[in-house]
Parts: structure tokens; sequence; C-alpha cells
């Protein structure tokens, strides 16, 4: 969208041949053809910007990395933009559900509203290179869309939004309206292989495990005539803005771009959740071995979001020896990967050197990781299992094998944590901070003894409590305790027990040995626990010191109340109403906060979003996705409207989460384009975000 406020300072006209082109044989676009640009978005001119991945921000925040804005139509000509893959896009019929192409953009779902979302479509068109001289001088094919459209209404462009098809566009169904164009989907984060895999364009929502995008198929595309194109595969793809429309506060709609991606065919011959295309063009991970493969650092929170201790990914090799598996360990910030390559792999000793007073084993595992350290990498140490045979551990203490990584130089365990020694299933698992060669190492004994499992049942008061100082304690009880003979095991047996976000309360009963230990009375074991300051998924874990008896008990550790928001944006200045976004609510922890309502007070302006507790005294905004979106109608005087914004945690207004005063210039607006747009933001109850691409400083990490 143009920022008509700068118009008459920043004027862009362009037609420009460019050379701009990325690595040869992944599925990104690959070099900038032409493209041509009138009222682009200032800071958003850069047309190198669409090649190579795109980077999303989900679904309720505009994308604001690597965003070419197209410009609108003309009385000259359209503005557009061409793109060439090296490699073909083909009508492939293994892709997901035929799809061939996506176009990646920075539309967005307003107010986190899946049936509500800021669009501004632009016309597809793809070519051929048919005479094979590289250059986009073959016959384009137009990719009609919901509206279908053809080439005709050009140079103009459409200049009715009626029925709506560009910015704020309402679908009542479940199908979509506006679809088969640019600009008109949101750009997920990167989630594993999800920028190959298209959501399905004719439906409202981001399909599970998708990037997002607006993805179509080749077979759609017609000739000027509206005949198919009976195209098999192109070369270049243009896209072109298709409105022409002037809203009355935000200018002109623009397309934008941010990538162009070949759909990967649904193919992953090692089942490890991984197509073979992105394995083979993108992670460079071997697409026949499910331990060399692709897992997530964080889940996008559409699809469940990543509190502390949640699974993000495991990988395992195919005997299911060796496994992976990578826990989220809370909130993630700044620029950062969101996912990880891995690898996994027996190998031979790399040292000829040992530990004086161990033994050591005759197994030796190595991970290979694209994360070099995963603490640096703010998720959890990476958990390991290994399981080993009888002659990988003769003469060990099987009860007392630990695991060391070479460093180059020497063995060390300072970075590395056994949480779990089976010795009936012949099982280790570790943490590890670093990736590595790792190697057991014990005490002399008898190998591999397989003493028999024991049983042992954990029963909570509660399944779910919130963080430390608003939660209650949380008693654990343990029972049916047996050993592996099936005898009932004898007070005072000492178990070891860890805790994950929950702080153990029992007096430790043997200090000298790792973890707190807690002792077996009357028959029973009892532990009492409390939150920590972390939210997430708690875990507790119990083990007999022979390590035949262990049990485990998952603890949902909610935020605590709504304690502050870091700051608060005006993305609507210069017109008659002016929209707000807050930085997400976090508890007094920093953990996010997701729902509830807010109180929100406004000096010097009326609210025009919807109260969302009308019997509740003052006026209340529910929070969406960790975040709070109004609208307001400043009071001018002079053209000059001055607005203290403030926003409390309740209607008594017991904790001021911000606080902030505004000036705005104040226009009037048309009579039709002002009810149109009360009427419009009434009905939604949101902000106007698309806004904040021109006016800028938004970090969103």
């Amino acid at each position: 969208m143009f920022d008509s406020k700068k118009s008459c300072l920043f004027f862009v006209f362009i037609c420009v041949i460019a050379g701009y082109s990325y690595a040869d044989d992944d599925p990104w676009a690959d070099e900038v053809v032409a493209y041509f640009g009138v009222n682009q978005n200032v800071g958003f001119t850069n047309p190198q910007d669409v090649l190579g991945p795109p980077l999303g921000f989900g679904v309720s925040l505009p994308s604001m990395s690597g965003i070419y804005s197209i410009g609108t139509p003309g009385t000259v000509q359209e503005s557009f933009i061409v793109v060439k893959f090296n490699t073909p896009v083909k009508d492939d019929p293994r892709n997901p559900m035929g799809l061939d192409c996506i176009i990646y953009s920075n539309a967005f779902w307003v107010g986190g509203d899946m049936r509500r979302k800021f669009i501004e479509p632009g016309l597809i068109e793809i070519s051929k290179d048919v005479n094979k001289n590289g250059v986009a001088d073959d016959i384009w094919y137009v990719i009609p869309g919901s509206r279908n459209l053809s080439r005709n209404i050009f140079p103009q462009g459409l200049t009715s939004n009626t029925p709506p098809f560009a910015g704020n566009v309402v679908t009542i169904t479940n199908q979509e309206i506006v679809w088969g164009y640019a600009d008109t989907n949101p750009t997920m984060t990167p989630y594993k292989d999800n920028y190959l895999r298209p959501d399905n364009p004719l439906t409202v929502g981001i399909d599970m495990g998708t990037g997002g995008g607006d993805a179509f198929d080749i077979a759609w595309a017609v000739d000027e005539n509206g005949n198919p194109a009976g195209l098999d595969e192109f070369d270049f793809i243009r896209v072109s803005t298709v409105p022409n429309i002037l809203d009355p506060i935000y200018g002109y709609y623009t397309t934008e771009v941010m990538a162009f991606a070949d759909v990967a065919p649904k193919i992953d011959t090692d089942s490890d959740g991984i197509l073979d295309e992105y394995e083979i063009r993108v992670s460079g991970t071997d697409p026949n071995r499910p331990e060399s493969t692709v897992l997530p650092l964080e889940i996008p929170n559409i699809w469940g979001g990543s509190p502390a201790g949640v699974e993000l990914g495991t990988a395992c090799n195919q005997e299911d020896s060796i496994c992976i598996t990578l826990l989220s360990s809370g909130i993630r910030t700044g620029q950062r990967a969101y996912n990880c390559n891995v690898d996994l792999q027996s190998v031979s000793d790399p040292s000829t050197v040992g530990i004086d007073g161990l033994i050591k084993g005759g197994l030796f595992v190595q991970l290979n990781s694209s994360i070099d350290d995963f603490q640096n990498a703010q998720v959890a140490w990476a958990k390991m299992t290994v399981h080993y045979n009888a002659n990988q551990i003769v003469g060990m203490q099987e009860s007392e094998i630990d695991v060391y990584r070479w460093d180059g130089t020497e063995w060390v365990n300072s970075d590395v944590n056994v949480i779990n020694r089976d010795l009936v299933n012949n099982k280790i698992i570790f943490q590890t901070r670093y990736p590595g060669v790792f190697a057991f190492f014990s005490t002399a004994g008898e190998g591999d003894i397989n003493p028999g499992q024991g049983h042992i049942r954990l029963v909570a008061n509660i399944s779910q409590t919130r963080v430390l100082g608003y939660g209650e304690t949380i008693e654990i009880t343990g029972d049916e305790i047996r050993d592996a003979d099936d005898n009932p095991v004898l007070d005072g047996t000492l178990f070891t027990v860890n805790s994950f976000l929950l702080d153990i309360l029992n007096t430790d009963e043997d200090t000298t040995t790792e973890g707190v230990q807690i002792a077996v009375s009357d028959g029973k074991l009892r532990i009492d626990v409390i939150a920590g300051t972390i939210a997430g998924k708690g875990k507790i874990q119990v083990q007999s010191f022979d390590n035949t008896i262990r049990g485990e008990i998952s603890i949902d550790v909610l935020p605590g109340p709504l304690a502050y928001i870091a700051n608060l944006w005006n993305m609507g200045e210069g017109g008659q109403y002016c929209s707000f976004i807050s930085d997400e609510s976090r508890d007094m922890y920093g953990n996010p906060v997701q729902t509830g309502t807010v109180t929100v007070d406004v000096t010097g302006g009326t609210i025009v979003t919807p109260d969302a507790l009308p019997a509740v005294i003052g006026h209340q905004i529910a929070i969406s996705e960790g975040r709070v979106f109004f609208v307001i109608k400043p009071i001018s005087e002079g053209g000059t409207a001055n607005v203290e914004v403030c926003i409390y945690d309740d209607e008594h207004h017991s904790n001021e989460l911000i606080c902030r005063d505004f000036e705005f210039e104040v226009k009037t607006l048309p009579v039709v384009g002002s009810f149109f747009l009360i009427l419009l933001l009434i009905v939604m109850g949101v902000s106007l975000l698309k806004y904040q691409r021109v006016k800028g400083n938004w970090n969103v990490f």
C-alpha cells in the first residue's frame, strides 16, 4: 500500500532490465529479468529481495523482511516484476493438490481472524522459454483466478472494489472468495520444509505444515482467448498489481512479493516427514536416510507454539537404535535459525585415549548438526537416546554408565547429562549442549546384567498450575512401587527425583548423589513441587538407584497474570481514525500471555473498536495472539489531535501495563470514504496493520 501522505515527496517510476541472480538449482526464483514500478512503498523497492527463500512472520503480522513493492497500475502501463527459474517449474501431478508454484507475500489475517484478511492482489502470468534463448520473449499465459481476469484490465487495472477484492476482505464461509493471485495469503514462519508445501488456495485458513502463500496450478493458465494453455512447465513468471484504488486513509494498494517457490512433489522416501526435493535442493540432507533430516527449532503459534518442554521433533536411524529429540526451552528471540539439519551415525573410536579409572565402551555415536550450540540456539540441550548391546559394555558397571563427548583432545562430560539408564532395554538417554562424537564410560563391573523391570505409578493432585507466585503446591504421589521381582519396595529406599520447570520442595536425603533423593515411606513416594518462573510443560522423573524402576509425570505450567506490555505503536496516522497494535503481552517473568482482555482508556479520542465485555466497567479489548489491536477516533483541534492511550490489566486499573502520548495530524475524509471506513472498522473491531510497512521500525523478533 502506498503512503499517500508521502506521495508528494517520493515518486518512483522505473523500467529496468536487471541481472540479479540466486543459486542455480534451488527451488527459488533465480533471476530478476525486468520490473517497472509506479507509486512503490518507500524502503521496499529492491527487486533483488524476491530472490531466495521467504521469511514470514505468521498469519497476524505483515512480513517486513525481503519485501518488494511492485507499484500501482497507471495510464502508461501497469507495474510488474518478471523473474526467471533456471530450473523450469513443471506441471507435476505428484505435487500436493497438483499445485506447482507458490508466491509468498505479506498479506495477513486482521486481528488474527482467518476470515478477515488484508490483501493486495497481483495478476500472475507465466511463460515457457520455448525458443530456449533465455529471454522472456515467448507467449505469456494468465492465471485468471477467482475473478477470471485477463490482461485486458491493464494498464488501468481494477478501479472498483465491489465486490471486495483488495484491502480488508471478509469471507463468511470456509471457501476463499479471492484466490489465484499473488499477495492474498499470509506467509508462515519457517518450519521444516513448509515453504515447498502449498496451502490449499481455495479454503480459508492455513493448512498444517505449509508455508502459506499463494499457490497455483500450471494447468490453470489460459491464453488471450481464455483457452487452456496446455503448458507442461514454465521458466518465467510475471506479477502485476491489479487494484488501482485509492484508499481514503492509506493511499494506493500495491502488490508486494517476497519470494517464488517451486512446489516439491509429495515424495518422502525415508518417511522422515521431510519431502525429498527439499532435502536435495535446500537442506542437503539425505532423502534415503531418516536420521539425516531436518528438525524444527520452534513451532508456529497457529499450530500450538513452543512453550518450554514441548517436543519440537525427533529423528532416528532405521533401526531406531540412535535417536535425537529437540525440545523447546521457552521463548526464542532475536535473529535466529528456525530449522536444524541433523545426522546420526555409529562411528569408530576417534581417539586412542581413555579416562583414568574408567572403562571405555565399544559404542561410539556421532551427532552432526547445523546448530553448533543448542543452548545458544535457544532450545533445550539435545536429547539423545542410544541403544547398546552386551558386547558394547563388556566389563563395565551397567548401572553407572556415563556419557562423554570427544572435544578433539580429550573426553569431557561437563556439557553432557545422563537422564535415564534403562538397564532392561539396554538404553541410555542423555542431553548434550553440543554435537560431536559420544562414548560410554563406567567403572569395572559385570557388563549387561538384565535386571528386569520394576514399577511405580505417579499421580498428581492437579494437572496444571501457574508460574511461581500464582500457583499452588502440587502433591505428587508414587504408589504401587514394586521391584523387578514384583516385590513391594521397602520403606527407606531412595529414589532420585529430577524436575523440569518445577521446583522440588522435599529435603534432599542424600546430598552426595546428583538430583534430589527422596525415600519411600509407608510404601509410597511423596513429592511436593511448585512451578518455577517459566511457563510450559513441566516434568517430574523418578528413578531407583539401580535404574530398574522409573516413572514420569507431566504438569502444565501456565503463565501468570498479564504484567506488562513493552510498547504500543500507532499504525494509521493521517486520517480521521488511528489504529494501534501492542507489543506481545507478558507476565512478570516474560512469559507470553496469549489470551484474555485488557482495559483501554483514551484521553483526547474515542475508541471505535467494540467493547469485548460491555457489562464490565470501562472499555475492554480482547488479546489476540498475545497482542492488543484497537482503533480510535481522535478529537481534533485545528487539524491536530493529542491523544493519551493507557492499557490496564483490568477494569479497576489495578496495574498499568503501558501508557503513551501521541500527536496526530487529522484529515477530513470524503463522506463516502469515511462512512465505509467506520463501517469496516466497527465490523472488524481491529486495527489496519498494513501501514506499518511504510512507517517502519517494528522489531518483530
